[in-house]
């Protein structure tokens, strides 16, 4: 009997439940029939079932916890990947992510009568057909195929690579034949393998698909009598491969204009001339080089440098669907393809869109039209203005814009040159600063490109991105964030106004200048060179005076921590004890035991817990595993209940989880003494990625008083 066991104030409350599986539909594997699935009932092969009066009818009981709720599966056979479990896809009794039966607040002891594959309640089975040949058909024209096309699904255990599929006359359809079962299969196709497997469009192609929990993948009912060639389908979707567009496009229209050289070299470098390629339709506003010249140089360049702002810009120059002249009327607002507005008007007989004129209507592609138009479209008024503009817009900035024009390297910095973060000290705050410090910014000696360097950073980084322990990485040094209930603070300075947006960056207003040093004669660490900073002064608080900037009295290891704040312990973070607030390193307090099965034995053993080691695995999806785990049965043990310690007799395991799917523990359910360890095999491909924990169930006997107690 399988024992799942809860304890309840000291003791354990179960109640039986029978399992029953009619084989009558199946060809039983040699191995048998097994319970499987879910949180507690492991693999196929860990639970056989058996049917000793040969009526094909497969019997085990199992001892759960009252009140007990989980998933379960039958398999037909131990295979290590799954392939041999039981399909009720889509049938009534189907639950959780992978299509398990499941046990509902079992109360009493229970008897469960089914069919494999099937989800009667009475034992019955209903009559199905035998196995039918399957062609699965893909379509990879609008792909390229990397290596090999493969087919995967429940049928092969979800392997990913081990049914290949051909294409034998070389027209993109790769296909393969499979003998299935009748019943509900779940399928997809991978170009490649696991990294390339295909991602459907929701809700578009929900008539092909089943969701369960957070997996998508095809479905497919095999029934009937005959065989089923499956229709032709794209990679990525249910329908047809649409095919290539072909003539006059809307980016032909440009690459062979003579007044669009600008236009054409930005959509090739976004890759926005395929998009426009495309089928459509579309209509493109399309601004000559003379408007592209009009613009600021510096926005201009600051555009032709940063992909994402010029992709902004040139999608608020397309809408969707073919738009001609005769289209277009006064006072329309149409929403451009970056989800902002654009206002058609009619101005003395001219079609203005915004501030443009058109000066040639009606282009026509078979995709769509091209109006040209003699000024460039911009979505937000501040991609006009540069860091340096809006300091010198600004009220409370006047000493920040000029200092920032104190040279021409930092005049370019702000002025367009690169996007840039700008944490911008207002006038307030220099003003606070020493008179002749703030004199010597000003004097052209470096020391106000010093200040400069120290406020901002390059790259774009807006006030959602702020996090409490951010360090950014200056020209002057790093720069740590704090966040508390909404207040950000930099060093010494709090942010009073965010996320002013400009064409080359972002301005972050600050209610004090920057400073890395410490400017207080009291403190240890005092800087007489440091301009007004004291976050980072250490103070003699605890102990009676410094040395170096540190304090030390009362510090016998001079490491900066006075005795009494000292906390003992390893320091050694590749211990299997590391205490990462231990202050006073302590080696011969380390334990250190051998990765994989080798450290089985080691002495070491002796100071570690029960359990799997190491417990978290660091996985990535599709990368295969090859590895070792180590389960360990300590000699000493605290009682559940109690919390006392008592001396360990042995441990039976029951189970394994918390690997993802695709991954294969392999493990046994041999008695383990006291101080013991087994070796855990780890092999397989998993299907997710993230950082797992490995928990092991299982039967442990302590000894009380010399009388031994199951728990």
């Amino acid at each position: 009997m399988l024992f799942l066991t809860k304890l309840t104030e000291g003791r354990a409350q179960n109640v039986t439940v029978t399992f029953n599986v009619n084989m009558a539909n199946e060809t039983t594997d040699p191995d048998g029939v097994f319970l499987a699935g879910g949180a507690d009932f492991g693999a196929p092969g860990d639970n056989p079932m058996s049917d000793p009066d040969g009526d094909n009818i497969w019997t085990i009981v199992v001892e759960v916890p009252s009140g007990y709720t989980g998933y379960y599966t039958f398999t037909n056979g131990a295979c290590l990947n799954w392939s041999c479990k039981e399909n009720i896809i889509g049938q009534d009794c189907a639950a959780g992510p992978y299509a398990d039966r499941e046990l509902v607040n079992i109360t009493e002891n229970t008897v469960i009568n089914t069919c494999f594959g099937q989800c009667t309640m009475d034992g019955s089975c209903a009559p199905v057909g035998g196995p039918l040949d399957v062609t699965f058909r893909v379509d990879m024209s609008n792909e390229v195929v990397e290596g090999s096309m493969y087919l995967t699904g429940g049928f092969e255990g979800w392997c990913g690579t081990c049914v290949e599929m051909l294409d034998e006359n070389g027209d993109n359809i790769y296909e393969v034949t499979l003998e299935l079962s009748p019943g509900n299969w779940e399928y997809k196709f991978n170009n490649g393998g696991w990294a390339g497997t295909e991602i459907y469009n929701l809700p578009q192609d929900e008539d092909c698909t089943l969701t369960t929990g957070d997996f998508t993948n095809r479905l497919l009912v095999v029934e009937g009598a005959n065989p089923i060639v499956l229709d032709v389908v794209c990679f990525n979707s249910c329908e047809v491969c649409e095919p290539e567009f072909e003539g006059t496009t809307v980016t032909d229209i440009i690459a062979g204009s003579p007044d669009h050289f600008v236009l054409n070299a930005m959509l090739d470098s976004t890759g926005l001339d395929e998009a426009l390629s495309g089928d459509g339709p579309f209509t493109l506003f399309a601004p000559t080089d003379a408007a592209f010249d009009a613009i600021d140089p510096f926005v201009l360049f600051d555009l032709l440098t940063n992909n994402e702002a010029l992709t902004e810009i040139l999608t608020y120059h397309v809408i969707g669907g073919s738009a001609l002249s005769t289209d277009l009327s006064d006072g329309q607002v149409i929403t451009a393809v970056n989800g902002t507005d654009v206002t058609v008007s009619v101005i003395n007989g001219n079609l203005m869109i915004n501030d443009a004129t058109v000066t040639v209507a009606d282009i026509t592609a078979d995709n769509g039209v091209v109006h040209v138009i003699d000024a460039v479209l911009m979505p937000d008024p501040t991609l006009n203005s540069t860091v340096l503009d809006i300091l010198g817009d600004s009220p409370d900035h006047g000493l920040l814009h000029e200092l920032t024009t104190i040279s021409e390297e930092v005049y370019d910095i702000f002025s367009g040159g690169g996007t840039v973060t700008l944490f911008a000290p207002t006038d307030a705050a220099f003003e606070a600063l020493d008179a002749g410090f703030l004199d010597e910014l000003f004097s052209g000696n470096g020391t106000g490109e010093d200040l400069l360097f120290l406020h901002y950073v390059d790259g774009v980084f807006m006030s959602e991105e702020f996090y409490d322990g951010l360090t950014l990485n200056t020209g002057g040094g790093d720069l740590t964030m704090e966040v508390d209930n909404g207040v950000v603070t930099v060093n010494n300075a709090t942010v009073v106004v965010a996320d002013i947006e400009a064409s080359n960056g972002v301005i972050h207003v600050i209610d004090a200048v920057l400073d890395l040093g410490c400017s207080d004669p009291e403190a240890c660490n005092y800087d007489p060179d440091a301009w007004s900073g004291t976050a980072t002064c250490v103070y003699a608080e605890n102990c009676d005076f410094c040395l170096d900037g540190m304090v030390v009295d009362g510090d016998a290891d001079d490491d900066g921590v006075c005795d009494e704040d000292e906390v003992a312990g390893c320091t050694d973070p590749l211990a299997w004890n590391f205490n990462p607030e231990a202050t006073d390193s302590d080696a011969a307090s380390c334990v250190y035991v051998p990765g994989g099965c080798e450290s089985i034995g080691n002495d070491n053993w002796n100071a570690v817990g029960l359990g799997v080691h190491p417990a978290e695995l660091e996985l990535m999806f599709g990368v295969e595993v090859d590895e070792e785990l180590v389960l360990h049965v300590p000699e000493v043990l605290p009682e559940p209940a109690s919390g006392a310690l008592f001396g360990v007799l042995d441990f039976t395991p029951t189970g394994v989880s918390g690997a993802p799917e695709g991954l294969d523990i392999g493990w046994t359910a041999d008695v383990m003494e006291a101080g013991s360890q087994a070796c855990l095999p780890m092999t397989g491909m998993p299907l997710e990625t993230g950082i797992f924990t490995v928990v092991w169930t299982g039967d442990m006997e302590f000894s009380v008083f010399g009388s031994p107690l199951p728990i």
